[in-house]
């Protein structure tokens, strides 16, 4: 993606945070009981369901396809959360506990909400951006 669109692929997770007030209260929802929510009904529910009909395999990528049209409305090209929904339900079939890709999740939310902060001081700047 970096060699086709020319530019630094960092950018492409550049959004724009709320305001300092309401930051923890972003944080929070967006961080930490999302993530738990989703895995709750992604994996717990619509994957294990997919199962019972469709092979792993399929089921893991049909799981990833849903979780990424559900996110269609925050970002127009959901490729991280395909990708995030393949990880999340290979980490889900390799542990059978739904609480490994939940810790996934909250760990790459949090990541993703953190570059914008980061683009926002000078840590680092000159070399991710």
């Amino acid at each position: 993606l970096q060699l086709f669109f020319k530019k630094n692929i960092l950018h492409f997770f550049l959004f724009h945070l709320p305001e300092e007030k309401t930051l923890a209260l972003f944080f929070l929802t967006g961080g930490i009981i999302s993530p738990i929510a989703e895995e709750l009904f992604f994996r717990g529910v619509i994957y294990n369901r997919l199962k019972s009909y469709f092979s792993t395999s399929f089921s893991i990528i049909l799981s990833a396809s849903v979780f990424s049209v559900f996110h269609l409305l925050q970002t127009p090209f959901p490729i991280v959360q395909f990708i995030g929904g393949i990880i999340f339900a290979c980490s889900y079939e390799w542990s059978k506990s739904v609480f490994t890709p939940i810790i996934i999740h909250i760990a790459g939310n949090t990541f993703l909400f953190m570059i914008p902060l980061l683009k926002k001081t000078d840590f680092l700047t000159g070399i991710l951006f």
